[in-house]
């Protein structure tokens, strides 16, 4: 069945679309009363319902079950992006969002490219939002990855909120993570750095913040490739990918 995101509420088992799923359902898929469909809101719960009734302005759908999605990975995994060029982000984000990521927060480090304006930056961060509901929807997630305000690399490495285990990758590093000595590790923050990488004096910052510097291979990396392998690797070794 077909899946859709909606934020408008339900009641009394019944749901109104109206806007861009109204516009999918009824002139794209081209949908009928009684065809079935799939809704999920984010809360990590879906609706299997079907359609009642379709009008000039709204489609209503009537939910005859409600359902857990287990789809999610039980960890807490927050991916912080220095901000790239182009549409790299667009892709890392939508990738991120298949791979389970929770949480992403985009940053200028000292070597970061662009220099977006706070009215560009909110741009931005409204398309990827749309960009992780249209990849929760594909991939079967129940839970839209939350995408928090642009920061600087300071501010974001002195977040208060307490992590199991912090991370930055560097193509300096000499270590790799792994899972020896690591228990019970429930929520992670990774830290990925611009098209110029870390610099040293950000590097030590990280030290100094109890940051794991850990390097992913032998080979350098692009940070698009390095964005997706570092989550695939966390996933791997702390989440639901072994």
């Amino acid at each position: 069945m077909k899946r859709f995101y909606t934020d408008q509420i339900i009641q009394n088992n019944k749901i109104q679309l109206n806007g861009k799923n109204y516009h999918y359902i009824k002139n794209v898929l081209r949908m009928n009363s009684g065809d079935k469909l799939i809704l999920f809101n984010g809360t990590g719960y879906e609706y299997e319902g079907c359609i009642s009734l379709i009008s000039n302005e709204h489609i209503e759908i009537t939910i005859n079950n409600k359902f857990f999605n287990n789809n999610e990975s039980k960890l807490e995994l927050t991916l912080c992006l220095s901000i790239l060029k182009d549409k790299k982000m667009d892709i890392i984000i939508r990738q991120s969002t298949e791979l389970g990521v929770k949480n992403i927060i985009p940053f200028h480090s000292e070597r970061s490219v662009p220099k977006p304006s706070k009215n560009q930056i909110q741009k931005k961060i409204e398309r990827w939002k749309s960009i992780t509901i249209e990849a929760a929807k594909q991939c079967r997630r129940s839970i839209i990855p939350n995408i928090y305000d642009y920061l600087s690399f300071t501010d974001l490495v002195n977040l208060d909120k307490q992590f199991d285990l912090k991370i930055i990758f560097w193509e300096n590093a000499v270590e790799s993570i792994t899972k020896n000595n690591l228990k019970n590790i429930k929520n992670i923050i990774v830290f990925i750095g611009p098209e110029g990488g870390f610099s040293e004096k950000e590097i030590n910052i990280a030290k100094k913040n109890n940051f794991f510097i850990s390097k992913i291979g032998p080979r350098i990396l692009k940070s698009e490739t390095a964005a997706i392998s570092a989550c695939s690797l966390i996933q791997y070794i702390f989440g639901d990918m072994n």
